[in-house]
């Protein structure tokens, strides 16, 4: 199966969100058994790292290891920590995945500027520019 994606790589586009969350006990092992299977086969892939995510200097070293074919962008997606860190009251809902809490539509526009900024300026305090891909 991976023979062919590499075959078609050139007509598709791997995306990989690197997020920090209770159903996987070690993000850092994740990314690195991901980027494993990409780099083996040379696929180009785009790695859309989480606000929480860009807190963890462990993922940030292995992104910054990835060959150039790679590209590190940011996943919009609103975690309490998230909306925290940019003075958002954090939208709680009857589950995180609600879209009122995890999507910028569930912000006002206010809000939604404060979340931006925040994740932006986060990024490129860790890889030194911002990111293409969001």
């Amino acid at each position: 199966m991976l023979e062919a994606i590499a075959v078609a790589a050139g007509f598709i586009t791997i995306v990989n969100p690197v997020r920090i969350s209770r159903y996987n006990p070690d993000p850092a092992a994740s990314l690195i058994s991901q980027y494993s299977v990409v780099s083996r086969y040379r696929l180009p892939a785009t790695w859309l790292f989480t606000y929480d995510a860009l807190a963890d200097p462990k993922l940030i070293n292995i992104a910054k290891k990835m060959d150039p074919r790679q590209e590190i962008g940011i996943f919009l997606e609103i975690t309490p920590a998230f909306a925290q860190s940019a003075g958002v009251t954090y939208h709680q809902s009857g589950s995180w995945h609600f879209a009122n809490s995890v999507f910028l539509s569930g912000y006002t526009q206010d809000e939604r500027l404060k979340l931006i900024t925040t994740v932006f300026a986060k990024f490129k305090s860790r890889f030194g520019y911002y990111p293409v891909s969001v």
